[in-house]
């Protein structure tokens, strides 16, 4: 393995680990460092399900995302605003369904990598499928969360935002 292959799976490995924690607040706000210091720029995302866990995405072309093997992939919808929302969840090699859209409207696939069973699969798509779900991305953190979490009293120009609001 690469230098920066082996860096990028120490970076992965450790935005699992946070994301393992229950708390929100001080362990988002560490996973929004972890991904910030990997400089990972908007590749990588959270969502959060209706039953409050947190989902570690990747942002990646559709026609690459239906072809991992053993993965969840969410079709989400740009809107106008910037705002995203889930049109379609399911397990990656399932195929897509016929989705009726309207014309013009931007996709994304997200894909979560981290459901290593096929019931923690299935768990997640039924966690995320049909609304209630809140999205960031992993890269946003403000200035005094995170000179907090690693004790940094650098003076920061960041404008960036918290990770979850609750």
């Amino acid at each position: 393995m690469t230098d920066s292959a082996e860096r990028v799976a120490d970076v992965i490995e450790q935005i699992a680990a946070a994301m393992s924690v229950e708390a929100t607040g001080a362990a988002d706000q560490g996973l929004a460092r972890v991904a910030q210091e990997g400089a990972f720029d908007d590749r990588y995302r959270v969502w959060r399900g209706r039953s409050g866990a947190r989902y570690l995405v990747t942002v990646m072309p559709l026609g690459e995302a239906i072809r991992i093997e053993n993965g969840v992939v969410l079709v989400v919808a740009v809107d106008a605003d910037g705002s995203r929302r889930v049109v379609w969840a399911g397990e990656s090699g399932a195929g897509l369904p016929g989705l009726r859209l309207e014309p013009g409207l931007r996709l994304e696939a997200h894909v979560h990598l981290i459901a290593l069973s096929a019931e923690k699969r299935k768990a997640a798509i039924d966690d995320l499928a049909d609304g209630a779900q809140s999205y960031s991305s992993v890269l946003s953190v403000s200035a005094e969360a995170s000179h907090a979490s690693v004790g940094s009293v650098t003076p920061s120009r960041s404008s960036s935002r918290t990770v979850f609001r609750t």
